[in-house]
């Protein structure tokens, strides 16, 4: 038998930093910046949160995803992965992530991955710095 998981779906919020993740059961909220990376599986897209709590979407695909989050510092590193910037400690020949996994990205997208990060790194310094 295999069991598989509730069926849920992702919706955008009005708030900019918030997601909604629609289950049979309900709706639950939780923040973009705690998804720290998203994995195709099938028909499933796995997301992977800063808590270890690991939700299924079943209506949306890395593309899809990615089209909705690639504003909030999000890239995608290979045609089923996905990454949040803002959960990433290490890019070079692999990704390591804040909860310590490590991915592979394209070949293709790898130059471009590193140039979008660096920018993003560049972005984050220049708001501390106003800041102060």
């Amino acid at each position: 038998m295999i069991r598989r998981p509730p069926r849920s779906t992702l919706s955008s919020s009005s708030a900019a930093s918030d997601v909604y993740k629609r289950q049979i059961s309900g709706m639950t909220k939780f923040k973009i910046s705690d998804i720290v990376y998203g994995i195709a599986q099938g028909r499933y897209l796995k997301i992977y949160m800063l808590d270890g709590s690991e939700y299924f979407i079943t209506d949306k695909g890395v593309s899809q995803l990615y089209e909705m989050l690639k504003d909030m510092n999000f890239a995608r590193i290979s045609r089923s992965v996905i990454i949040n910037f803002e959960n990433v400690n290490t890019i070079g020949d692999e990704i390591i992530m804040t909860d310590g996994v490590k991915l592979k990205s394209s070949r293709r997208m790898k130059k471009q991955i590193q140039e979008d990060f660096f920018n993003y790194m560049c972005k984050v310094a220049r708001v501390e710095r106003a800041d102060r």
